[in-house]
């Protein structure tokens, strides 16, 4: 039972279960019910909250976005497709991947991914966490990557290389983008032969077969070459140089095709692009190597 009276002012309600409970409040005031659990009132604040971010994947709610965010790589750890012989992602995401679909979507801005560490990757830059600074001038960037290209403003590095006319880029955009001046060009033709080339550098190397003056000799070891400049890159071999040098990790190179090759560890720039399920390479030859292991009837 409960019985409510007034003492010197104080509305004093007295019940059989906790004794006597008094309230500050005047005897006309309704007084609020004590909650049994002293935790029980941010409890329920908490699962109110929760209902904010909702993972798509498996329903599991968050208060805050970047825990949602973070938990998204979850989903892909420890599940391989059960061919033995590709060690893609879990057999939904491979498929996906087969098939062109990006099944993780952002939804702050709805942009899609095939995998869901490139959705958590992408979810930084809404989230406004930039933990990457440049110490030359302070700027702040939310990955690694775009640190590391930034910085090329400040050393001066162009890692990419046109292999058409030995033409240097800082970005690989720039590369691409430059690339398809030669693309509209006509086939190079060998004046001497009549045989076509689809690049000018590949017909700059033929060439040199129909060439008999190899006036160019290496001193050290007798090797003859047509042009000053491979005689150059040659003596290197003897001599143990390497100009090029990574602004990154100050590891050297004899060439600057190998520098560039190495920057995209760095940079985790991955040019060479699939065309038949997106996987994407840093070299041209594991392009090729996946081509022909995966997509043998595109090749044929």
């Amino acid at each position: 039972g409960e019985e409510t009276r007034t003492e010197h002012g104080k509305m004093v309600v007295e019940t059989d279960s906790c004794g006597r409970v008094e309230s500050s409040g005047k005897a006309s005031e309704p007084i609020e019910p004590r909650p049994e659990d002293p935790d029980l009132e941010r409890q329920q604040v908490k699962a109110k909250e929760k209902t904010e971010h909702k993972c798509l994947e498996c329903g599991e709610e968050f208060t805050q976005r970047s825990d949602l965010a973070r938990h998204g790589g979850t989903h892909t750890q420890g599940k391989l497709c059960e061919s033995a012989a590709c060690r893609s992602p879990s057999p939904s995401a491979h498929q996906k991947i087969r098939s062109g679909q990006k099944g993780h979507q952002c939804h702050e801005c709805g942009k899609a991914f095939q995998r869901s560490s490139h959705l958590v990757r992408h979810q930084k830059i809404h989230l406004g966490e930039k933990p990457y600074q440049c110490k030359e001038c302070g700027k702040v960037f939310s990955q690694n990557a775009g640190l590391l290209e930034h910085l090329r403003i400040h050393t001066g590095e162009k890692p990419y290389l046109c292999i058409h006319c030995g033409k240097n880029f800082r970005r690989s955009s720039h590369l691409n983008r430059h690339q398809r001046v030669h693309s509209q060009e006509e086939p190079c033709e060998c004046k001497e032969c009549g045989k076509t080339f689809s690049q000018a550098l590949f017909l700059t190397h033929h060439q040199r077969i129909h060439s008999h003056s190899r006036s160019h000799r290496c001193n050290e070891c007798g090797k003859a070459f047509s042009l000053t400049s491979d005689l150059i890159r040659h003596h290197r071999i003897h001599t143990g140089e390497k100009p090029f040098k990574c602004a990154i990790c100050q590891k050297a190179f004899r060439l600057n095709s190998h520098l560039a090759q190495h920057v995209r560890i760095h940079n985790e720039e991955k040019p060479y692009e699939c065309n038949e399920c997106g996987e994407a390479f840093r070299q041209r030859s594991g392009l090729f190597q996946h081509q022909r292991y995966h997509h043998k009837h595109s090749l044929a």
